[in-house]
């Protein structure tokens, strides 16, 4: 309520995280998708670009994810896999 920091993440982020359910997901710098509980335990995190992420939002269930490597990526939120990907046309 005052606007002090009560906890703070080792990450940076250039895209802005996505906050659903009770979970943020945080695409970073260095190409991962970090998922925190808002109570600001690390869930899970994986790496799924070799780039960083510019954008993250949610489609049919599925976490989709933009990179700097110009590809568009559907990450199944359970796993962590990449279900589907999809080039932007640029390298």
């Amino acid at each position: 309520d005052n606007g002090a920091i009560n906890l703070s993440f080792g990450l940076r982020a250039q895209a802005h995280p996505v906050l659903k359910g009770d979970a943020l997901y945080i695409g970073t710098d260095e190409g991962e998708v970090v998922i925190i509980k808002t109570s600001g335990e690390i869930i899970k995190r994986k790496t799924v670009s070799s780039q960083a992420i510019s954008a993250l939002s949610w489609w049919n269930d599925h976490l989709i994810v933009a990179s700097f490597d110009g590809k568009l990526r559907a990450i199944d939120p359970l796993s962590m896999e990449t279900i589907d990907q999809f080039s932007l046309g640029y390298d």
